[in-house]
């Protein structure tokens, strides 16, 4: 009874599978999202854009990991890596939004298990959260049983006469599975001689946060840091191999954010997501929409700004750090004060307004009422009524 209950649960997943990877496409992306098991016919819904395969297989064999529905740009996060020529790519993203569950353990472990990869390296700003990575991966391959009565066991290394030394191991930073594929962990900076595995270079390289915050202020670590990418990790990258630096913004000259330059980084497909984008309804008003609503929807996110202030929001949530050397305002010059302290004689009063130049553009109208001191210049935003 055992055996054949086996043999039945390892025929359905094989038939998953099929659906999953149907070139057909049988899994659509939902109005709102993605929903899991939510299938139907290509020819009957023509207008419905496919799901990237390795996301339809994320959300079957890594359900603990996709708790909340997907959002539309993790499909196209997932379908930029699928896609054929896809060589180097910049993706830059909010902070709790996932990019790292697609990119550094769903995306990698469905090219080991579909052999789409020979040679795996994960790097991140210290080698202990690369380590992580490839841990989870590794007990992933040993420990779902989805995955195992889909694929066999994968955690059995391979041995091969002409790569003993770096084949065949099983660790929590450098594993090879059964069929030969290889994944090991770095910390930016690292050198990359010796990644070769056999004759096959790394041919899937994945930089998720390789930026650290206290480094990052220095010109002298940034430059190093853009050299060790330009000489160190794009020459050791497989003929055809594919090199994804992701991560958020943490500084106005950080890598990632001097990678859209094309002059400088030319070949790079770059892309920009935020966490709050401004757009326009039928009736020509402004609405915020969330980039990720069903787990972080507009309300939550006004709240997180609230919470970690607006500095720190527009950094990590909306790629926008500010540079304090142009900032015009500087927080330590805002002071509240109590309008009866005010003496109207002493004060010019004075009003600006930005109209917005067209719906098109996505500019905010605004209005300012304020009075300036005659004396001491200080400036007194006053409250509209």
């Amino acid at each position: 009874m055992a055996q054949d209950r086996n043999r039945l649960t390892a025929i359905a997943n094989s038939l998953r599978r099929i659906i999953i990877r149907s070139a057909s496409g049988a899994i659509l992306i939902a109005c709102a999202g993605f929903a899991k098991g939510a299938m139907a016919s290509s020819t009957e819904h023509a207008a419905e854009p496919l799901m990237p395969q390795s996301l339809a297989w994320a959300l079957e064999y890594l359900p603990n990991y996709f708790t909340n529905r997907p959002a539309p740009f993790h499909a196209e996060l997932f379908g930029d890596l699928e896609a054929e020529g896809s060589r180097l790519l910049a993706r830059v993203a909010p902070r709790g939004h996932a990019k790292s569950t697609c990119a550094s353990l769903a995306y990698p472990l469905w090219c080991i298990c579909e052999r789409r990869k020979n040679n795996i390296a994960i790097i991140t700003h210290e080698s202990s959260l690369a380590t992580q990575f490839v841990r989870d991966i590794r007990s992933e391959l040993e420990c779902n049983d989805d995955l195992i009565a889909a694929y066999g066991d994968l955690s059995e290394p391979k041995q091969t006469s002409g790569a003993r030394k770096s084949r065949g191991k099983w660790t929590d930073t450098l594993l090879t599975t059964s069929t030969g594929v290889t994944i090991q962990a770095k910390g930016s900076g690292a050198g990359f001689r010796g990644t070769r595995v056999g004759p096959n270079r790394p041919d899937l390289i994945i930089c998720d946060d390789i930026e650290k915050d206290d480094r990052v202020e220095s010109r002298r670590q940034r430059k190093k840091l853009e050299h060790w990418l330009r000489r160190v990790v794009m020459p050791a990258l497989a003929p055809g191999g594919q090199l994804l630096v992701l991560g958020s913004i943490i500084h106005y000259d950080s890598l990632l954010a001097n990678l859209c330059d094309r002059a400088v980084w030319p070949r790079w497909d770059y892309r920009v997501y935020r966490a709050l984008e401004a757009e326009t309804g039928d009736d020509g008003k402004f609405y915020s929409t969330a980039l990720w609503p069903d787990r972080w929807p507009v309300d939550q996110l006004h709240i997180e700004r609230e919470r970690v202030g607006t500095i720190a929001f527009e950094q990590e949530y909306q790629a926008n750090p500010i540079d304090d050397s142009i900032r015009t305002f500087r927080p330590e010059w805002l002071q509240r004060y109590d309008e009866s302290e005010l003496d109207q004689r002493d004060l010019i009063n004075l009003m600006a307004v930005d109209p917005a130049t067209g719906v098109s553009e996505g500019d905010y109208f605004a209005i300012w009422l304020g009075s300036i001191h005659r004396v001491t210049g200080i400036i007194y935003t006053r409250r509209l009524t």
